[in-house]
């Protein structure tokens, strides 16, 4: 089967699906507990739908979205920028403003009016936003006539970013270095097809990103494992840690970028990562893709009804990108190849980030050592990240998974974040991996005051994983707890085929005074849950009132699996 067959037969379903969730007048039918639908995915699936399809506006899966569009701009107040941006592009997709456009071409002239008044607000926003303030001046110079090259100063401000270290900081210097590097870049190249191959804004565009879109890519040949798991930490994990992989290699696959050999990998990766996407992620009952429910959980402003808008367009996209490659002598792989490696790969010298991707020749996983947007979250610690063996917890309420916890009062610490150093060494067929952190991190990133400093020790190679967190305490300290966990994983009930899960066998102890190990019941525990499914139990080492002299102390963790 083509790539762009199965990515039209999950359009097709998903396609019914956001057209069920919305009356005649645009209003949404499906309860709120599933997200509250924006105007912008509306405008924008329309558009899709009628660039990839030929699909007229009137005549949408049955029903008017002419109506349904004049409904909603009837009720438009001032947009923020995502809902403006998307709304923009897909009109822009129906062709310039003028009496033959199928929307606006049908609006009276106070309604137009409005319509261009209200796209035309965009606003200063730092790190990844950018990029919808320039595709919003992107749909704004197809509709009216604007200066496509309004788009250039929004995007030079993301290719600084990209220029400090290579990799895409999503964050003011904090060294959040997540997927919306793919997805920045996904959209500048995105905005930029809307000119002729050969215009000069277009031209620039692509000069501007085409050396970081090939930076990314060689991170997503070491990221991206053998079973098609995507980008697997941070905010944007998920589902749409899949979808933004599987996009950005069909975006590139679209653009002839690739060796033949680059070229024959990416065809393969974007099958096995769409079919970890389906098996993982998929619900058949709701005809989408799962964001949460009681046994998953994403960020808050992640939502499944929304999202799924979001998704039908992509999934068209992802059908045109796939056929103009298709029309390519075509060369692929049939398996994605896996083989021993480790490797650190620095994505700030300044604020010692890296990713360390370690892999045999079965499986992967990946592991950040970096900073986040604002506060501490599960998903951005620094321990390794593979869903069926290495668990974790979503989100900014921290369970210390693999990443011991520190707590005086109300104020908790990490060995996280900016570490002062980083070490990596072979050990035979295993590695050591030597992290230094000054100071423990607090929710916020700040260095607390405490005098304690941590060298954290990895150690790990097939079939185990170990961690020892080294103590060096130059004062007296009282912490009110001390908590470190190991989770063991289980599939999501509701999974087609969900990933091998693997018991693990789990082992902790610690010089500290008065820690004690039990096995608790987390299965019904709602604060346990992740991108992809819900951790069974987990094993904790803890204590309280935990008093530490001056002196070296150690925390060990480990764990080892069959293969």
């Amino acid at each position: 089967m083509k790539r762009s067959e199965i990515y039209a037969a999950i359009a097709d379903k998903l396609g019914p699906t956001c057209n069920a969730s919305i009356d005649d007048a645009g209003y949404q039918r499906i309860d709120e507990s599933h997200g509250k639908l924006s105007d912008g995915n509306i405008y924008y699936c329309i558009g899709e739908m009628y660039r990839v399809r030929g699909v007229q506006p009137g005549d949408l899966l049955g029903r008017d979205y002419v109506q349904i569009a004049h409904a909603l701009i009837s009720r438009w107040e001032e947009m923020d920028t995502l809902k403006g941006c998307f709304a923009a592009m897909g009109l822009a997709m129906l062709g310039p403003d003028s009496p033959e456009h199928p929307i606006l071409g049908k609006l009276c002239d106070a309604k137009r009016a409005k319509v261009e008044k209200t796209l035309r607000v965009t606003r200063a926003f730092p790190h990844n936003w950018e990029v919808f303030n320039a595709s919003l001046r992107m749909g704004r110079s197809v509709l009216w006539g604007d200066d496509p090259a309004l788009v250039l100063p929004h995007l030079d401000k993301l290719v600084k970013k990209y220029e400090v270290s290579g990799y895409f900081d999503d964050s003011a210097n904090s060294g959040d270095y997540n997927n919306y590097g793919l997805m920045t870049i996904n959209f500048a190249l995105r905005l930029s097809e809307f000119l002729p191959v050969d215009h000069v804004v277009r031209r620039e565009v692509e000069a501007q990103f085409k050396v970081h879109a090939m930076r990314y890519f060689e991170l997503l040949k070491s990221f991206i494992g053998p079973q098609g798991e995507g980008w697997l930490f941070g905010r944007s994990s998920g589902v749409l840690g899949q979808l933004q992989c599987i996009s950005y290699l069909e975006q590139l696959l679209s653009k002839g970028w690739f060796s033949a050999e680059d070229a024959a990998w990416s065809r393969r990766a974007c099958r096995e990562l769409t079919q970890y996407m389906q098996d993982v992620f998929w619900d058949e009952g709701g005809q989408w893709f799962l964001f949460r429910d009681e046994n998953r959980q994403c960020y808050n402003y992640r939502t499944t009804l929304p999202m799924t808008w979001d998704l039908w367009r992509y999934f068209l996209q992802l059908e045109n990108y796939a056929r103009i490659d298709e029309a390519l002598p075509q060369n692929e792989l049939e398996t994605l190849p896996c083989k021993a490696d480790c490797r650190e790969i620095i994505t700030s010298v300044e604020r010692r980030t890296t990713y360390l991707v370690w892999s045999d020749d079965h499986m992967k996983w990946q592991m950040p050592i970096m900073g986040g947007p604002t506060t501490m979250a599960g998903d951005s610690l620094p321990r390794p990240y593979l869903p069926g063996l290495f668990e974790w917890v979503t989100g900014n309420d921290v369970v210390p998974a693999l990443c011991p916890e520190f707590q005086i009062g109300e104020e908790k610490g990490w060995p996280a974040w900016w570490p002062k150093s980083t070490k990596l060494q072979a050990e035979g067929d295993n590695w050591r991996y030597t992290v230094k952190y000054a100071k423990l991190c607090g929710r916020h990133g700040e260095a607390l005051g405490w005098p304690v400093s941590v060298r954290v020790e990895y150690h790990f190679g097939t079939g185990f994983f170990e961690r020892i967190d080294h103590l060096e305490v130059s004062g007296e300290i009282e912490f009110d707890s001390v908590r470190l966990e190991i989770l063991q994983g289980a599939p999501h009930p509701k999974a087609q085929r969900y990933p091998k899960v693997y018991q693990i066998n789990s082992a902790m102890q610690s010089n500290l005074p008065g820690l004690t190990v039990e096995e608790v019941d987390v299965s019904a525990d709602p604060r346990y849950r992740n991108y992809f499914s819900h951790p069974a139990k987990s094993y904790v080492l803890s204590g309280e009132k935990v008093t530490l002299v001056p002196g070296s102390y150690t925390i060990e963790s480990r764990i080892s699996w069959s293969i």
